[in-house]
């Protein structure tokens, strides 16, 4: 750290602002005193995530230093008595200087610090002018360029991850609240520790992923910060076809053969009313946890499409779902009765590849054309479609009423 501070000494010596100052060591790499580049601990590693996520901040100081940036594991209640990060102390006073135009010395947080000064409580060397300018310069250059990763090493705005999932703030109080503050939608963040009831629940998805797709794979993206280490399957790509050829702004959604919940997820945050349906329990489970944990509120239905009549929704997904349904004629005729009282507006459906081993044997094997044909025929109304892509060489097609 003598290198950095001298390098900050020597730049604001020759009347360099510390907004230059970022700038500066954002296209640089500081090193420490034995020559040595700063570099992230550990397993740390850098997360973009919505701004949004990091909505509380912990009861307590997690501990979180440049020297122990975890990743940890912790056990105990630090995570229950979390307040909102919005309306938080360093939230206010960050809105009082850089939005209020206060001068420092009017905010809570230099009459909190000035408080612990006058004690002997606080540890650090304290000039009020000094971080006005600072903080008020960080503001102006994340207006100027956004939040950029700190070249300092483990100095990243870090997140701690509750038993639920939720998302507390370890480190990176003043830079999460201006970026709040600049409605900057994504930020970088390392996870600092995670609750061990929490990293139960990711060693169990890690194991169960590697038994059904392999290690470090998973069949669909989930929108969690702890899953972003994860290769999909599947990505987005149908979701943005959705988005980009339904002519509906709002309405409910069911996706059918749902498994984490990832189209609802999407889909809700883009003004729909979801519901996402799945059997297997443990798809089940990992999908109302990270519901839950991104306080999202689509509905999850428990059981067999087939044994449903009479759904009713404005949009139905059915993504490499239908096809499993014709591999026994008892399952095909369940399809068949499915469809025949199925009502909706749009349904966005991706047929199978024929050649696929898992179709050997099958009772009835449709071509593409053959499927989204047989479809039309068992709906109750009539319909039109066209095809509005492919991935993975399976055809993805739009039916909806003419």
């Amino acid at each position: 750290m003598e290198t950095a501070l001298k390098i900050k000494m020597d730049v604001l010596g020759t009347g360099f602002s510390t907004k230059k100052l970022w700038k500066y060591l954002c296209a640089t790499l500081l090193k420490n005193n034995t020559g040595e580049v700063y570099k992230m601990t550990n397993e740390a590693k850098i997360h973009w995530i919505n701004t949004k996520d990091v909505k509380y901040l912990p009861s307590t100081r997690l501990g979180y230093t440049i020297q122990n940036c975890g990743p940890l594991v912790n056990n105990g209640n630090w995570d229950l008595c979390r307040k909102p990060f919005i309306g938080s102390p360093p939230y206010i006073s960050m809105k009082q200087l850089c939005i209020g135009g206060l001068p420092y010395e009017k905010t809570n947080e230099f009459a909190r610090i000035n408080k612990l000064h006058k004690e002997g409580k606080f540890p650090w060397k304290w000039n009020p002018k000094l971080r006005e300018r600072s903080l008020i310069d960080l503001y102006d250059s994340i207006n100027d360029e956004g939040i950029m990763v700190n070249p300092r090493g483990n100095d990243q705005i870090a997140v701690a991850i509750a038993r639920d999932g939720r998302l507390a703030l370890a480190n990176g109080r003043h830079r999460l609240a201006m970026c709040y503050l600049l409605g900057i939608e994504k930020i970088p963040v390392i996870i600092y520790m995670r609750h061990t009831l929490w990293k139960k629940n990711m060693d169990r998805l890690r194991d169960l992923s590697k038994s059904i797709w392999g290690e470090g794979i998973l069949y669909t993206n989930i929108d969690h910060v702890d899953a972003m280490n994860y290769k999909s399957q599947w990505d987005d790509y149908r979701i943005d076809l959705i988005k980009q050829t339904t002519s509906l702004e709002s309405g409910t959604l069911v996706d059918i053969g749902s498994l984490f919940g990832n189209v609802c997820a999407v889909m809700e945050d883009d003004g729909f009313d979801c519901s996402a349906v799945d059997i297997n329990s443990d798809f089940l489970h990992f999908m109302k946890l990270f519901r839950d944990a991104k306080e999202r509120k689509f509905k999850i239905i428990k059981g067999s499409f087939h044994n449903m009549r009479n759904l009713n929704y404005d949009i139905v997904t059915a993504f490499n779902i239908f096809h499993h349904s014709l591999k026994k004629e008892k399952t095909y005729n369940c399809l068949v009765d499915f469809l025949k009282t199925l009502n909706f507006k749009e349904m966005y459906f991706q047929a199978h590849d024929t050649k696929e081993k898992q179709m050997i044997g099958a009772y009835r094997n449709f071509s593409y054309i053959e499927f989204v044909n047989f479809i039309q025929e068992c709906l109750p109304f009539e319909t039109e479609r066209k095809i509005i892509g492919m991935e993975r060489g399976r055809k993805i097609f739009k039916i909806y009423k003419d």
